[in-house]
């Protein structure tokens, strides 16, 4: 009769770690898949329009940000070379953000053809050939 109380008490001990691990694990998921849902709307919601390429030195970038959110510049690449001396200024000068509606000036240090934008959000924007 104990060996059977014994048995019984193993057996639901295993059976609770393994139920309390798999309501951890679908806890996980269902977070993690919110977090992805959030960022894909920031992403949706970030637009920037090109308008005009100089290719003066140094070479420069107009855009417009014509998206429903202001956007953060993470990175910027040239020809997949990350620059890191860029510059970002609208009418009344340097900006960290490229505001809803605003039109930006977007100064390069380096050369090249394609320019690769990535923003805070995650979301990729290429102008060029």
């Amino acid at each position: 009769m104990i060996q059977y109380v014994l048995i019984f008490g193993v057996v639901g001990v295993f059976f609770a770690a393994l139920y309390q691990g798999a309501t951890d694990d679908v806890g996980d998921r269902i977070t993690s898949y919110g977090d992805r849902l959030d960022l894909y709307k920031a992403q949706a919601a970030e637009h920037l329009t090109l308008v005009e390429v100089t290719d003066a030195e140094p070479a420069t970038a107009d855009l417009i940000n014509t998206g429903i959110r202001d956007v953060r510049i993470r990175h910027l690449y040239v020809d997949g070379i990350a620059d890191g001396a860029y510059s970002v200024r609208d009418r009344d000068g340097p900006v960290d953000e490229l505001r809803v509606g605003s039109l930006v000036r977007i100064t390069s240090a380096l050369d090249g053809g394609t320019v690769s934008i990535v923003t805070e959000s995650g979301r990729v924007f290429r102008f060029g050939q």
